[in-house]
């Protein structure tokens, strides 16, 4: 089954409404796991019974950590014993808006086995479109080439992970990405240098920023 995995460091009751629409519009086998990310103890009690009434596994971490670090943690977990493929990774603050998103985005990896990357949301595209270097043409949906793309909604093909080593932990705090980046930046980067796999965003978002208006 291929591992969805949500970071939770964020709200919960957003993250909540994620669950729901992933439960909802994914008719592909799959694993749901989520990480919270230093949340409160009553908030903590509410995502545990969350956990057993909608069968997902959590991890809990008392303290809070960087995003880089959390993301390796639950990534690794999820991977363990499971030979999928695959792995997806949301944050929690994103909605799903197409049914059977994790089908078309399967097939789509399937069918270019370049791709290392598979951005579902590319509502950031607009504000840097020298990320752009060629549209793609597949029967599912036309896809963009780019240079990089925010970790907000990715399928990632696990061979690419494992040459990359995970996102690296220098780049994964507040304090550190003001000097460094963000660490989904140099986890695409480090896949450039590693390996022979490119990104693809698709044309349409499949997944949405809760504020976002587009």
């Amino acid at each position: 089954m291929i591992p969805i995995i949500i970071t939770l460091h964020s709200t919960w009751e957003r993250c909540k409404v994620l669950i729901d629409e992933i439960k909802e519009k994914t008719s592909k086998e799959h694993k749901l796991w989520v990480i919270a990310n230093g949340v409160a103890d009553n908030v903590l009690a509410e995502v545990c019974e969350y956990a057993k009434a909608k069968r997902f596994n959590l991890i809990t971490l008392d303290e809070h950590q960087g995003i880089a670090r959390i993301r390796n943690i639950v990534i690794r977990s999820a991977l363990m014993n499971n030979k999928s493929p695959y792995f997806v990774m949301f944050d929690d603050d994103m909605h799903v808006v197409k049914k059977n998103w994790l089908t078309d985005g399967i097939k789509i990896m399937d069918d270019l086995k370049h791709i290392g990357v598979l951005g579902i949301n590319c509502e950031l595209l607009g504000d840097g479109e020298h990320r752009i270097l060629s549209k793609v043409n597949h029967p599912v949906i036309n896809l963009f080439n780019v240079i990089d793309q925010a970790g907000n909604a990715w399928i990632v093909r696990t061979d690419t992970f494992n040459a990359v080593g995970g996102f690296d932990l220098e780049y994964g705090t507040l304090a550190n990405k003001k000097r460094n980046g963000f660490s989904d930046t140099k986890f695409i980067n480090d896949m450039f240098e590693k390996t022979d796999y490119k990104v693809l965003c698709i044309e349409s978002s499949w997944a949405k920023h809760r504020e976002s208006r587009r």
